[in-house]
């Protein structure tokens, strides 16, 4: 009987023991399993975060560069109430950034496809033939100022458009001049009956060169 007793003893001394063994083995796994899950959240989350960050900043640069144009448009309006209108001073090539409209250029086709003769590209094409916006042409006006956070000052340029009814509900009993070129001014009352009419065209840039927005507005003017 003892030495059953013994037996019984060792065999569950050893059962006991296997137990730990395969326990330890297991929490080991499960351990190194959380552990793979966790890293994986972490770095997500990381990744998340950065690029929430990265739309913020873009998100920013956007509206400073909107911003940056609205400037230019509120210049444009500005010198446009300041400065009487002088035909020769608006051009084909938009020197000095005052512009005529691509259908009053002369070389210019209302029939005419792109890469045909006689197709002429908006003025304010970012990869047009004229190339307004390019550094050091002389074909844009520039803010007066340097804003804060943005790349470099906005431009804008102005296109005469001619000559519209100051009151859309009445029809005008005179006739306006002939702006480009200049006629000799007909006499009468046209200009209480006639307004200038111009279309501003503004590019505003973000913090980089990239972030860019343009705006246009049609701005008419009172004689």
């Amino acid at each position: 009987m003892i030495i059953q007793n013994k037996m019984n003893s060792l065999r569950q001394i050893t059962y006991c023991q296997s137990i730990r063994k395969h326990q330890s083995g297991a929490a080991l796994i499960m351990s190194l399993l959380l552990l793979t899950v966790m890293t994986l959240v972490s770095v997500t989350a990381m990744q998340s975060t950065l690029l929430e960050e990265k739309m913020a900043g873009n998100t920013r640069d956007r509206q400073l560069s909107f911003e940056a144009a609205e400037a230019a448009i509120h210049a444009a309006e500005q010198y446009l109430q300041t400065n009487t209108f002088i035909s020769t001073n608006y051009t084909d090539t938009c020197t000095g950034g005052l512009c005529t409209r691509r259908e009053d250029d002369a070389a210019y086709v209302n029939t005419a496809a792109p890469g045909d003769p006689g197709w002429v590209d908006p003025r304010w094409d970012l990869n047009g033939a004229l190339n307004v916006w390019a550094d050091g042409s002389g074909r844009y006006r520039e803010y007066g100022v340097s804003l804060a956070e943005t790349f470099q000052k906005p431009r804008y340029i102005i296109e005469f458009a001619g000559y519209v009814p100051v009151d859309s509900s009445v029809t005008p009993t005179s006739t306006p001049p002939e702006w480009y070129p200049t006629a000799v001014l007909p006499t009468g009352s046209w200009q209480s009956e006639w307004a200038e009419l111009y279309r501003i065209t503004a590019l505003g840039y973000g913090g980089t060169p990239n972030a860019r927005t343009m705006i246009q507005t049609m701005y008419s003017k009172t004689l």
